[in-house]
């Protein structure tokens, strides 16, 4: 039930879209200078954007400071026709506490990690395949950037995004106002529109662990994935898959995993490839088995979830559960983090299964359902919640491997709460 307060924010929310509607699209083609911190294969990095006006001019990058000390940016990929932004990259050294660009402090929290922000499939989608044209330019019907301010209210420690950033793939019909002038395609104007322009309020918030969606593969967004995002060094050559890799917590630590692509060019489906990368996480995970370990994936193991109303959710992904009989989870793998589904989604299983949590409400077109399985792949559901409304998903550390964790709405308020221990979920 909806309170009081929610219910006026959201009003002011939607006198506000109204009455700024005929503007908003102005602002998301614009330039962009953003700079954001992001976890990587390598440790922490400060990366940056810089717009590039003449493309035949030397392109530099600027200083920061790293604890008062002066640190020139080196040079990630250099502005083209398409992006003309030069991006620029920072290694930050673990005993650092502050970084500053320009009049911008970044605030590095010490460990442990407190509060941890999810959310996924953010981008507003503009397909002409699914004949879907959500209203872009009305933020109380594409609350990216409401949800992106809430998040950034709640000062997380770390934010994980589960992937797909970019959704504008056609143009807008001309007969739809809802999303009139969009950029779409593969170029900086839609990553803009899509991500760097509507996530701003919450990129100077806390460092990002970011996951390669269904969205970001070589045909679609892939190219501006490897130059903004990717957590090894910039590649031309787009790849359809890459290897897992890992950072470290005082209470846990994050595998992440390329699941953008579960099948081949010809469409043969990669067990065997996630096979082993399965098996590498797991050598991982027991170098330290008192250690709890959690896989980000943007494609869920064990989950369900249509578009089709009055069906039964179909269990996803058969590709990675037949990986997972081959490569058995060891018991510290307890949490499986996703997105791709669009909505969010606690599932507790009956047995020795990590509990598995979808984030895949934060912005796109909702996925709408009426029934759901009683198990899945073989397993019974024990405890399930899942709410469709837009918003994103909290984690709060209670104690060691112990978390309070809540689906939030566009403004912040619970509409779930559960505990979770390890490999279990009480609600």
């Amino acid at each position: 039930m909806p309170t009081f307060r929610s219910q006026n924010v959201r009003l002011q929310l939607l006198l506000f879209s109204l009455y700024f509607y005929p503007f908003l699209n102005i602002f998301a083609i614009q330039p962009h200078s953003s700079a954001w911190l992001q976890c990587t294969s390598k440790g922490l990095e400060l990366r940056a954007l810089y717009p590039i006006k003449d493309l035949n001019s030397v392109q530099t990058c600027s200083q920061i400071m790293i604890d008062a000390r002066p640190v020139t940016m080196q040079i990630r990929a250099t502005a083209t026709k398409d992006y003309p932004s030069l991006v620029c990259s920072a290694l930050i050294p673990s005993s650092v506490r502050q970084v500053k660009r320009h009049t911008h402090i970044f605030t590095i929290h010490s460990q442990p990690i407190e509060r941890i922000i999810l959310l996924g499939d953010t981008g507003c989608k503009v397909d002409d395949n699914e004949h879907i044209y959500q209203s872009c330019n009305n933020p109380s019907l594409w609350p990216f950037q409401l949800i992106a301010s809430e998040i950034a209210k709640l000062k997380p420690h770390l934010i994980i995004h589960t992937g797909d950033y970019i959704y504008r793939e056609a143009p807008c019909p001309i007969d739809n106002n809802g999303c009139l002038n969009t950029p779409y395609g593969h170029n900086q104007a839609t990553w803009n529109a899509d991500w760097f322009t509507p996530a701003t309020p919450m990129l100077n918030t806390a460092p990002f662990i970011f996951l390669r969606g269904n969205h970001e593969t070589c045909p679609r967004a892939g190219e501006g994935w490897f130059r903004y995002l990717a957590p090894r060094h910039y590649i031309t050559q787009c790849v359809e898959n890459t290897a897992p890799w890992f950072t470290a917590f005082s209470q846990f630590t994050l595998s992440m995993l390329d699941t953008a692509n579960i099948k081949n060019h010809h469409k043969k489906a990669l067990t065997p490839l996630f096979t082993e990368q399965l098996n590498t996480i797991n050598a991982y995970a027991k170098q330290d088995p008192t250690i709890a370990t959690w896989i980000i994936s943007h494609r869920p193991f064990w989950s369900y979830g249509t578009n089709l109303a009055n069906s039964v959710g179909e269990s996803k992904t058969k590709t990675l559960q037949k990986a997972v009989k081959k490569s058995p989870l060891i018991e510290s793998i307890d949490l499986i983090i996703s997105g791709h589904l669009h909505f969010s989604q606690f599932i507790d299983f009956k047995g020795a299964r990590p509990t598995q949590i979808i984030a895949g409400n934060g912005g796109s077109d909702l996925a709408v359902f009426a029934k759901t399985p009683n198990s899945i792949d073989g397993l019974a559901i024990n405890v399930q919640k899942v709410r469709n409304e837009y918003g994103f998903i909290v984690m709060d550390k209670m104690k060691q491997n112990h978390w309070i964790v809540s689906i939030r709405d566009i403004v912040g308020d619970e509409l779930v709460k559960c505990t979770l221990t390890a490999r279990s979920l009480f609600y």
